[in-house]
């Protein structure tokens, strides 16, 4: 019976989903300390790194954070000098979140992270299985197919 569960377990997409979820956070925060960073901020900078200039609302809806997590993620960066708050000119009460010079010459370090990353935790697959592995999660999440080099 216990061989059997076993199997089952890992054979679930979900277990298998949360472990390696957990080797990525854990390889990312290691590569992300020397930078005064953890996984929290990672997200938010690369989403600002990407589009610059967001609400607190629309950065919260992009990295798939509640709204109170945002603000003290946004609170955080703003700490460290890596992001500011702007007055939104369509809105008297919203603002918008900026990267900083700062914080663009750190959110810049990321993508060479994320690559060192993925190439330690899947080391054991072949870079064409990477890419299917890759290609297949977008796919299951309803993602444009990656493709674009970090």
């Amino acid at each position: 019976m216990t061989k059997r569960i076993k199997g089952v377990r890992e054979q679930s997409v979900g277990y298998l989903v949360s472990q390696m979820t957990t080797r990525m956070h854990s390889a990312m925060n290691a590569e992300l300390e020397p930078l005064n960073l953890d996984i929290r901020y990672f997200a938010n900078l690369i989403t600002l790194l990407i589009e610059d200039e967001l609400s607190q609302a629309e950065l919260g809806q992009r990295v798939g954070e509640a709204q109170y997590r945002t603000s003290r993620i946004v609170d955080g960066l703003e700490e460290r000098g890596l992001v500011e708050r702007r007055k939104d000119p369509n809105s008297r009460r919203a603002h918008r979140i900026a990267l900083t010079r700062k914080g663009r010459e750190v959110a810049g370090q990321l993508p060479p992270i994320i690559r060192r990353v993925n190439r330690t935790v899947l080391k054991k697959l072949s870079k064409g299985e990477q890419q299917q592995l890759t290609a297949l999660l977008a796919k299951a999440l309803g993602l444009d197919a990656p493709g674009r080099k970090l």
